[in-house]
Parts: structure tokens; sequence; C-alpha cells
């Protein structure tokens, strides 16, 4: 954790990122904050977090690791146990003294909110004044009050279906209900930018979800470390940064987050390029199916332009490996001579696929995932705030 420049004449503590709230998402958003390059404050009137067992959702990112270091400090590390809140502490605790940037005050409310400039100041009930960049609203009704905001949404609000795009803008993803039977959902960027009220993200989402923290504290440094406006944070870099992270965009049920393919798959699956199936409420990307020419033709034309020249040429191809790499050449500008030979090399060392390197080969979907991602990068393509495709 950081220590805090304390004024000895004003008891001033500033920070870039403040985070209120005492339980899941209040700590997942100021771990991401933190991990992700920015002095972050979590403020919490109690002097333990108020910990909730993320239960059977889709887990992945901050929470995938806190259940694994909760497996890890209860001796039991293969199965799973029962969730025991002092445990769940102590492991924050230790979580949190190994962090760089992130300090925590416990047990200390605060006496008013109020701006200051494009910031926050708030006075404390131990005297102290605090100020900060951007806030992380991770607390419960009476700081919507303050703030003049509505009450907080319910977690994973949109099913995910592909009647329209907005998936695209996905920065979080589980289950909308906390239980094995829950629909495949996600969190859209707008679900957490408040209209009424500029300089604040949101995670009050009853408190219980690391991921729509994670998706919080990742947008709050986004904006203190380029100093940017919430309205002028960039989607694709947030996604980017949470898929570093290992945030599930896209609640595919069958590709775990420690899958070694786990980010090219989630791309596709962002982007539109390779869609999911889904029955009867379940996600499932299907990675081990051969990928089908009809399925990935339009939605790569959508993303490239000279896409539509390659397809208009290759009529009723099957996607063997040969035939990607034509596409890949043609479309991403790449060399046909030298590609193949690269693809080779790295087949079995970075791709980490088992089978032989065959030319002759019909790719699957994990395989054809990992080789658009890799040379024609989709996630740079750009989209509006409703996930349609800008050229």
């Amino acid at each position: 954790m950081c220590f805090y420049w304390i004024s000895a004449s004003t008891q001033t503590i500033k920070t870039a990122v403040l985070v209120i709230g005492n339980a899941n998402s209040a700590w997942a958003a100021g771990l991401q904050a933190a991990t992700s390059g920015v002095k972050t404050i979590i403020l919490t009137p109690t002097n333990q977090f108020e910990l909730h067992d993320p239960g059977l959702n889709l887990h992945s990112g901050i929470e995938q690791e806190f259940l694994n270091r909760l497996k890890i400090k209860s001796g039991n590390s293969t199965t799973p146990v029962g969730f025991n809140t002092v445990v769940a502490n102590e492991v924050i605790k230790q979580w949190a003294d190994t962090v760089k940037n992130l300090d925590i005050i416990r047990n200390i409310r605060y006496l008013k909110v109020s701006r200051s400039g494009a910031g926050w100041v708030l006075r404390l009930s131990n005297g102290v004044t605090l100020k900060a960049k951007i806030l992380v609203h991770a607390s419960g009704s009476d700081l919507n009050t303050i703030l003049n905001l509505p009450q907080s949404a319910a977690p994973f609000s949109t099913p995910l279906n592909y009647s329209n795009t907005t998936y695209r803008t996905s920065v979080a993803s589980g289950f909308s209900t906390n239980n094995a039977s829950g629909t495949g959902s996600f969190s859209t960027l707008i679900s957490l930018i408040p209209q009424e009220q500029s300089g604040v993200i949101l995670a009050n989402d009853g408190g219980q979800n690391m991921l729509i923290g994670q998706a919080a504290g990742a947008a709050a440094a986004y904006c203190a470390f380029f100093d940017k406006k919430v309205s002028e944070i960039r989607l694709k870099e947030l996604q980017g940064e949470l898929l570093k992270y290992r945030l599930n965009l896209i609640p595919f049920e069958d590709v775990s987050s420690d899958d070694p393919q786990w980010k090219a798959m989630q791309v596709m699956g962002l982007m539109g390029v390779l869609k999911a199936s889904i029955k009867t409420d379940k996600v499932l990307f299907n990675p081990e199916q051969n990928v089908l020419l009809e399925e990935i033709e339009q939605p790569i034309k959508d993303l490239y332009y000279k896409a539509q020249i390659w397809f208009d040429d290759h009529k009723a191809v099957s996607m063997t490996l040969e035939n990607t790499i034509s596409m890949i050449c043609y479309v991403g500008n790449r060399s046909p001579q030298s590609t193949p030979g690269e693809i080779e090399k790295r087949w079995k060392t970075a791709y980490k696929f088992s089978m032989p390197f065959d030319l002759k080969h019909v790719l699957t979907r994990r395989q054809f995932s990992v080789l658009i991602n890799e040379y024609l990068q989709p996630l740079v393509v750009s989209v509006d705030g409703q996930g349609r495709i800008i050229r």
C-alpha cells in the first residue's frame, strides 16, 4: 500500500481515485484502479469489508483471483470451500499490503461530499479533508441522495443476444442472477456513467459484484491517468485494459479465464466475428467446433473493407488453415510468402496448439480466433456507443 502526503496545517489527503464503499465491488474497484497505475483510496465506514460470497457466478478477473486466494488461505486449493467473511477479510488485507498505489481508510465516515473544480472534496469524521480527481460510487442509497443519482441498477441487466450490437460495448459480463441458472449477461460502459453527475463512476449494484467493480476501477484509473473526463473514456482502450487483467467481457460458460487462448476467444465474441450459441440461457462459444465460412463471412466483411473482395473470390470454401492464412494476408496486407512459416513457428510455442501444423486442416473456432486476433486485431476497430462499427 502507499503512504499519503498529509499537510500538517490543513490535514489534507490527495488521491487520484477515491472509492467509497465496503463490499465486493468497492474492493475490486480500488484494487483495479491501483493496479492500473494511479493512486487510489478506498474509504469504508467499517473496520472490515462486508464481503459476500460470489456464489456460482461466472467468475473471472479479480473475482476469480479472490476465490483462488480464498481457497489457498482456507487450506484447500482444489475444491470449493464455504465462504467465511473473517478469512475473506484476511485475504483482502494480505492482498492489499502487496499492492502499490492502494490504501484503505477504515472505520471513517464522510460528513460532506462536494465538487471542487473537476474533482471532489470530502470532509471526513476524523477532521481530515480528502481530495480526489475521480469518485467511484460503490456505496449505498445515502450517497445516491447526496449526488442526486437514481437508485442503483441490478448487475448485468442486459442479457446477451444479437438483436442489436450493444454487446460490443461490454465492459464486464456474468450472470444476471447469482446462481447456476442465471442468464449470461453484460454491463456496458454507458451503464457505469451517470448522466446526472460528472466525475463519477458507478459500481453501486448492491456492492456484491467484483466484476462490475473491476470495470469501474479501470474506468476511473483511465480518467485519472490520462486526465480525461468520464465522458471521454475510450471504450477500446478500456476493454483492452480489462482483457489484460482477464475480466470476461462476453459470458462464455465453456471458456475459462485461465484458458491459454481465452483472450482471443473473448475478442472474437466481443466483436461478433464468432457469435455464441445461446440455448436455455447458456452462452457457449463451442471452441472445438470447426469454423464455418457462412458464420464468419459477413462479420469480417463488416470489419474490413478488403474482405469483400477475398470472399467474392473464395465461394463455398472450407476455412482450412491454408484458406485462413490467404484471407489474413489479403485483408491484413501481409506477405503470403513469409506468413505461413511465421505461423508454423508459433503454432505450438506461442499459440499452444497440440495438433500438427497442417495447411489442409479445417480450423476450429479456437484456432481461428487465435490467428484472426493475432494478425487482423479486430479489437482496434472502432464502434460507437451502440456498438455499431465506425468506418
